[in-house]
């Protein structure tokens, strides 16, 4: 009908100069159509591919890169996929493509944007399909991603790709024993896959199993020997289970790969700081904060191996500074009232452990710290206020039953004090603080 209606008009445009007066409007119309359907013509030019992109991007490549010439390029891309739009949808493969072959920001996320329109409208019936729809879940919605990728996996049982991205759902929700089923199937069926191990070995990092999860980052930097982010994990789980030479290594092929990041000079520096090489620690820091000079948890580590090196005001500062780029920044005020209880200065250190409780209502650390100034103040009430926080918190916690024992034995309570010792052992056996302490109370009772 289309067709015909279009034949007719043309028609009538071409024979509009022999129509008489009272056929002038129809031919107006007419005339009018006609250039409207050339419009719609051009629109609907076959879309553009991800192939004709990436050319498009990286054309001449061998060439020295003119920034000039690559925006142009993106420029016209750019306009013509609004002329043509696309025939592909963007997957995290082919963004990392199109980055690589100097895509810029708008253009990804035109791109991106066009593709969330037809995933959105899409009624999945294949594996692919319902992977492509969990990719395009909002990234809140993990239920909805798990959804879509457990319908691939029901369609496909041998969907690689389904079982890690359900994996990289769980991790999110940090069920972490689903992550960890899945991230395993993954790499049965697709065991060259670097970024499968990748991320099973962060699922041992977040768990708190250093030394099972370095095995994974180092296949996963066997398979791409210039993986920045296995390196960057492995010297964390390296660090994190004392193995500090192995970390800085780690840290510093991270530095050599990727000299404009400054998380490998920030790990490095942690790293140093387990070793008690303050001084190098610092210039590592330094190094970081001139990449990433809004960098707070930079300043916040900076300060703590000032306060380490016994610089105590030059720790301040960096805490302060920490805090000024990010009020939010519980650790900043932690480390702070550490030092100024260090220094002394009690009541400011108090104010600063309140700071980064109110900020962060289950951090023991500080809740812990804060009880004892208070004992140090000999406000035993407040204390136990503390102590008994950390064991409602966390009931196995030994350290809040003993600090708590302490606040009872200044206050002449010495049955609950034995009381809070013996549930301390109960839970640590071999905690030697609360065994002397028992001991020394039942032995003077």
């Amino acid at each position: 009908m289309q067709t015909l209606i279009k034949s007719e008009y043309i028609v009538a445009a071409v024979n509009c100069k022999k129509a008489a007066k009272k056929q002038l409007l129809f031919c107006l119309m007419a005339t009018v159509c006609l250039l409207t359907s050339h419009i719609s013509f051009n629109a609907q030019e076959k879309p553009l591919t991800l192939s004709e992109i990436l050319v498009k991007l990286d054309n001449g490549k061998s060439q020295p890169v003119n920034e000039q010439s690559l925006e142009s390029k993106n420029a016209k891309i750019t306009e013509e996929i609004r002329r043509k739009s696309i025939d592909f949808v963007l997957l995290p493969k082919s963004e990392d493509l199109l980055k690589r072959s100097g895509a810029n920001f708008n253009l990804v996320e035109l791109i991106r944007g066009i593709s969330q329109t037809l995933v959105g409208k899409m009624i999945p019936t294949t594996a692919e399909e319902f992977l492509i729809k969990g990719i395009y879940c909002k990234e809140t919605d993990l239920d909805c991603k798990i959804d879509n990728n457990t319908k691939a996996i029901k369609l496909n049982g041998n969907f690689a790709n389904a079982y890690f991205n359900r994996g990289l759902a769980y991790l999110k929700k940090r069920n972490y024993r689903e992550a960890t089923i899945d991230f395993d199937k993954a790499i049965e069926l697709f065991p060259n896959n670097p970024v499968f191990y990748y991320q099973r070995g962060v699922t041992d990092l977040e768990t708190g199993n250093y030394t099972q999860a370095i095995p994974y980052f180092t296949t996963a930097i066997k398979l791409d020997p210039k993986y920045v982010a296995a390196y960057g994990e492995r010297g964390t789980a390296y660090s994190r289970s004392g193995t500090f030479d192995a970390a800085i290594r780690d840290n510093t092929i991270v530095i050599e790969l990727s000299p404009n990041d400054s998380r490998g000079y920030y790990n490095r520096g942690i790293s140093y700081v387990g070793k008690g090489n303050f001084e190098q620690a610092i210039k590592d820091y330094d190094k970081a904060l001139t990449i990433s000079p809004s960098g707070d948890d930079i300043y916040n580590n900076r300060g703590t191996a000032y306060a380490l090196s016994g610089k105590l005001d030059e720790a301040i500062k960096n805490y302060d500074k920490a805090a000024q780029l990010n009020p939010q920044n519980a650790s900043a005020f932690f480390n702070k009232g550490n030092v100024l209880s260090e220094k002394g200065e009690s009541d400011l250190a108090l104010r600063n452990y309140s700071r980064a409780i109110e900020l962060n209502s289950t951090y023991l650390e500080a809740i812990h710290n804060r009880g004892a100034e208070y004992v140090k103040q000999k406000d035993f009430v407040r204390a136990i206020s503390d102590f008994s926080k950390i064991i409602e918190l966390n009931p196995r916690n030994a350290r809040g039953y003993i600090s708590r024992a302490v606040a009872y034995f200044y206050q002449e309570n010495k049955d609950l004090c034995v009381a809070d010792l013996k549930k301390a052992l109960e839970i640590d056996p071999d905690n030697q603080v609360a065994q002397r302490q028992l001991q020394w109370i039942l032995s003077n009772k």
